[in-house]
């Protein structure tokens, strides 16, 4: 039976929802690090400690969603994360606050859980909506994070902002329970043959190291852009202040709101124009970029472009990927998205090297080479599917 859309709703929220917790903790270490009187790399380290959960997370959880009945897997899930989360609120030093911190971001991988058991419960025309819905939910979550987190510290409590999380995550397990039905798996090796077997999806489809490439690049790009445009912005003409700065992060809400466009674009045009034409639009972007580095309109222009494009090519090189083979949609997808945190590490280091080597011009001179090897990756492999076609 096809998910109805409070159900995809529900999903979308609580995606939202767990997803947030790995993102409060960004405005918040420079207070933890008075608070708790250590320093600000130590500080700094809470954040590392909840991405680091959540990597090891998708490696050694996901996989188990084509295992293990997938709601209930997601619940435990859900389950784990608000103890964590709430035990957090409580942290009395900044070495348990980084120890739940670890555990949380580990058991935080839910919406990756849901994209799979979605996608099982949906008719083949509405699944892309449904991974753009889900996905959408996990961006807003961590654009509200980042502004919610500051703001009830500032005017309240940071232990606060972990409280409310924590209700969140209830409600959400609550909900899931009682309206969310299940999806039963269909792998009946062992746990190590699972692992074996991402491998071996790896090495026979083309179609996800294609993916990969194409969508860990996207991400490459992005985090190139967010790891330098603080930078630009606080140097001359701009000298904005970290506050003004700060807002600007509201431009990835641009990928939050064309992530559901994926499933209606996916309606009126082939897969391969969506993905061809947001290559167009992400070479736009820091053509925009390139060109005009001092008018801030058109910056937050190329930043919008660049989020909305880049959402519109995962969502839909997810979808397919996912698709590939039904009883492997949770190890697709771990690929998938391992692909994507890749490409968001490599983006990150990339940008502070290319910024060190030319400033905001070398930004953009390495986003053009990751967009040439990006397009003539997509390009040939697609002209290598239809030369297979057609003989």
């Amino acid at each position: 039976m096809a998910l109805q859309k409070s159900q995809i709703y529900l999903l979308s929220f609580s995606s939202a929802v767990i997803a947030a917790n790995g993102y409060y903790a960004q405005p918040l270490l420079a207070y933890w690090a008075d608070a708790f009187h250590v320093s600000q790399s130590n500080a700094g380290q809470v954040f590392f400690c909840s991405m680091l959960g959540q990597a090891l997370g998708m490696i050694i959880l996901i996989p188990l969603g084509d295992k293990l009945k997938r709601k209930r897997l997601i619940l435990f899930t859900i389950g784990i994360t608000t103890v964590m989360i709430i035990l957090a609120a409580l942290s009395v030093n900044i070495t348990m606050l980084k120890a739940c911190m670890l555990v949380a971001g580990f058991f935080s991988i839910g919406p990756q859980l849901m994209i799979p058991m979605a996608v099982d419960l949906s008719l083949k025309e509405e699944q892309t909506h449904i991974v753009g819905m889900i996905t959408a939910g996990v961006l807003t979550g961590v654009v509200f994070a980042r502004l919610i987190g500051g703001s009830i510290t500032a005017w309240i409590n940071w232990r606060l902002v972990y409280a409310l999380s924590s209700g969140f995550l209830i409600i959400s397990f609550i909900f899931i329970q009682r309206y969310i039905p299940e999806s039963q798996s269909k792998f009946k090796g062992s746990y190590k043959e699972i692992l074996q077997s991402v491998w071996k999806l790896f090495r026979q489809y083309g179609e996800i190291r294609v993916a990969i490439i194409v969508s860990g690049s996207a991400f490459v790009l992005s985090r190139m852009f967010w790891a330098t445009v603080a930078f630009l912005l606080a140097a001359k003409p701009f000298n904005m202040t970290t506050d003004i700065i700060g807002l600007f992060g509201l431009v990835t809400l641009a990928g939050s709101m064309s992530a559901p466009l994926a499933g209606k674009l996916n309606k009126r045009f082939t897969p391969h124009k969506i993905i061809l034409f947001n290559l167009g639009l992400l070479s736009l972007a820091f053509l925009l970029l390139f060109f005009f580095p001092t008018r801030i309109l058109v910056i937050i222009a190329g930043g919008l472009l660049m989020e909305g494009s880049r959402q519109l090519i995962q969502v839909t090189m997810q979808s397919q990927t996912i698709s590939l083979v039904a009883e492997a949609r949770s190890r697709l997808n771990m690929l998938f998205i391992s692909g994507c945190f890749i490409g968001a590490a490599l983006g990150a280091a990339l940008g502070l090297i290319v910024w060190y080597w030319d400033k905001w011009q070398g930004v953009c001179y390495g986003a053009f080479i990751v967009l040439a090897i990006q397009s003539l990756t997509y390009v040939q492999a697609w002209r290598k599917k239809k030369s297979a076609v057609n003989s």
